[in-house]
């Protein structure tokens, strides 16, 4: 299984209307090379850091 995205681009954002729920999703076959900046992305977002990189390409 390798969930990909129409655009080809992941979703890594917070969930607009579910608080506690986010998502780091759709890499396709590059999940593992894209897993360490995606992980650290997310957890700036969920941490409410500044993000490391821009997040708006990867927006739900």
């Amino acid at each position: 299984l390798r969930p990909g995205t129409d655009q080809g681009v992941p979703y890594i954002d917070r969930h607009p209307e579910i608080k506690n729920l986010s998502i780091n999703a759709g890499h396709f076959r590059n999940g593992l090379v894209m897993a360490p900046a995606s992980a650290k992305l997310l957890a700036d977002l969920v941490l409410a850091r500044p993000p490391s990189i821009n997040p708006e390409p990867y927006k739900l």
